[in-house]
């Protein structure tokens, strides 16, 4: 939990001043270009900061940013210490990695939290920085199976227990172990956190085993057949005659099913939801965590895809995908069962472990047409239901498909310019599945086997509208992308459907749903709050997150992108780049996890000790800073 800086904060008026350009420009490869050159240097010092700081011999440092090419490094001598000479003036990230450490950047208050940007003027000789570094945590134990053997060579992975964003995963040094022949596993590197345990499955390429009580395999005879399954990879095998020797209690299922080796978490849980969290604080080392993995029962489900007319539909696309715990990181999440149905319609999925899921049948049944006389329901045609697994083989029967949803609308442009430069056949609406968080889009058609859950992009026609067909019941966001976007600086500001902006909360989509007249407004004004946040004497913070959030608390919705967080530079500088207009609060805390402000109630509790400021469409604010006291 972050800590609030206890006093409020004062708004200074600020001088007029002119800020960055509008206009978002891309970075042309640096292929081929001479490296930037300055007279500028920066030096400082690596420390280990559990304890008494010691320094940190053979520290990889590494400097990057805009407009400097190439990124420059070093590493530190016997006393830490390290120095980046002829660089030219910039805003720049010093990051700091060695083995057995969580990798850092300066300014960091914490292990794996963002760190200052360092502002270097042309000439400056910037000395005695200092770039801390943390121990990382360590999980260790022993893998065994129900026999207490060990267990080899069988990937064991700490998975953070909270919602992790790429940016900190790129500092995070390992997540994962093999087990030596003892069956020891030992993760190190881990940020301070809370994380569950999973051992990984030794998958056999779907194929089952079939056990029953009265045909039971010993435990020997069941591992011979793993083993010679995941050898072939796939196709008939010869199950062993079973010895009549006595089976143990973990390896018999009911008369019927089948048993797999499904990833098992710690405490010996294959349900990643009833996962034991072990929290770990910085250099700590949790061991003991010994466990053993099992096979379990697994289910068959069968059935069969039929069209409108009750005629069967072949190639038909199904897709098992798990229903998660939201408190899970999606790593834990295992990757979707799919087929194709038969020439009959027929599918089968085998080897399903026990859990929750979503079934989803998608096929492709020919040209789009008219449902209704209204909007074409695209090629795509769908079923979806809510299941659960217990072991026991299931028999859906017939899902009959039916025709997939349409969002429509069409693009404006509010620009400066009399005529916008911009074709509007370069834009592609996305309309993504919130379920699915940032998965990548698929395509259709051909296509559609990898990936049935999301769609093409629809594009936009030569008079602005656009049209997304083939969407299924599910909470979308709506985004939008083309080289408009990237290469000429607008940016999509709004889209407005029935009086209110489903940028900032998700379309819910209901079977049988058509929504019409989106209208998406692209803008090439940009807005940007920016400011310089001070301590009561004047001089400049660097080493505190300055909030910005919605006044209104409708607008305090998870994943919103009018909630964001910054670290001020070495100048004490904070930017604010493309917020949407509106009304915001300013907030400084002392840290604050990324993401935490998603968590319910964590805003409420700084709106008392926020600054209120309005930010107009394309306005670029300048609003400074102070603190009103000393810190807590």
């Amino acid at each position: 939990m972050s800590f609030l800086l206890l006093w409020l904060l004062v708004a200074v008026a600020a001088s007029p001043r002119s800020g960055p350009s509008d206009v978002v420009r891309t970075q042309v490869r640096d292929a081929g270009r001479p490296p930037t050159v300055g007279t500028a240097s920066i030096s400082g010092v690596v420390v280990d900061d559990a304890g008494p700081p010691r320094p940190v011999r053979r520290a990889v440092v590494t400097l990057t940013g805009e407009g400097l090419r190439p990124s420059r490094g070093a590493i530190t001598d016997d006393e830490g210490r390290f120095t980046l000479r002829r660089l030219p003036a910039g805003r720049f990230t010093l990051k700091a990695e060695r083995g057995g450490f969580i990798t850092s950047v300066y300014g960091a208050k914490r292990p794996g939290r963002a760190g200052t940007a360092i502002r270097v003027t042309e000439g400056q000789q910037i000395a005695d920085l200092r770039v801390r570094l943390w121990r990382g945590a360590v999980l260790s134990g022993v893998l065994s199976d129900v026999t207490g053997a060990p267990v080899a060579n069988t990937p064991v992975a700490a998975i953070p227990a909270r919602e992790v964003t790429p940016a900190a995963l790129t500092l995070s040094n390992n997540h994962e172990a093999m087990t030596n022949d003892l069956g020891e596993y030992r993760i190190f590197g881990l940020e301070p956190g809370t994380y569950v345990v999973r051992a990984g499955a030794r998958r056999i390429g779907g194929i089952e085993i079939p056990v029953s009580v009265e045909n039971a395999l010993s435990e020997a005879e069941v591992d011979a057949t793993l083993a010679a399954l995941s050898a072939r990879g796939r196709g008939p095998i010869a199950v062993p005659t079973p010895s009549g020797a006595a089976s143990t209690a973990a390896t018999l299922t009911t008369p019927g099913t089948s048993v797999s080796a499904a990833p098992i978490y710690f405490p010996g849980t294959p349900v990643a939801a009833d996962a034991t969290p072990i929290a770990l604080a910085s250099g700590e080392e949790s061991g003991g965590l010994d466990f053993a993995v099992h096979r379990v029962g697994v289910a068959t489900i069968r059935g069969s895809v039929a069209g409108p007319s009750g005629a069967p539909v072949p190639r038909a696309f199904v897709q098992l995908s798990t229903s998660t715990a939201p408190m899970l990181f999606a790593s834990t999440v295992p990757a979707p069962v799919t087929a194709n149905s038969g020439p009959d319609g027929t599918f089968v999925l085998g080897g399903i472990s026990p859990g929750d899921y979503r079934l989803l049948v998608r096929a492709d049944v020919g040209p789009p047409a008219r449902v209704g006389g209204g909007a074409a329901s695209g090629r795509l045609w769908w079923n979806s239901m809510p299941m659960s697994a217990t072991g026991t083989d299931i028999d859906l029967g017939t899902l009959t498909l039916q025709p997939g949803m349409t969002v429509s609308g069409r693009v404006v442009f509010d620009a400066d310019a009399t005529a916008p430069p911009v074709d509007p056949t370069t834009l592609r609406v996305l309309m993504q599945a919130e379920s699915l968080g940032d998965a990548p889009t698929q395509g259709r058609g051909r296509a559609m086997t990898t990936n049935a859950r999301l769609l093409q992009p629809a594009a936009v026609r030569a008079d602005g509208t656009f049209e997304v067909t083939d969407l299924v019941p599910d909470a979308y966001r709506l985004t939008a992308s083309g080289s408009a976007l990237t290469d000429s600086g607008w940016w999509l500001r709004s889209a407005i459907w029935n009086g209110r902006d489903v940028l900032d909360a998700p379309i819910h989509l209901a079977p049988g749903e058509t929504i019409r007249g989106v209208i998406l407004v692209f803008s090439d004004r940009r807005t940007e709050l920016s400011g310089t946040l001070s301590a009561p004497g004047g001089e400049p913070l660097s080493d505190l997150f300055v909030l910005a959030f919605p006044a209104d608390a409708a607008l305090r919705v998870p994943h919103s992108r009018r909630i964001r967080a910054v670290r001020p530079d070495s100048g004490g500088r904070f930017i604010f780049g493309n917020l949407p207009a509106g009304e915001y609060l300013l907030s400084v805390l002392n840290d604050v996890d990324d993401g935490e402000w998603n968590e319910p109630g964590f805003l409420d509790q700084l709106v008392a000790a926020s600054v209120k400021i309005t930010l107009a469409d394309g306005e670029k604010k300048v609003q400074d800073l102070r603190l009103s006291g000393g810190r807590d």
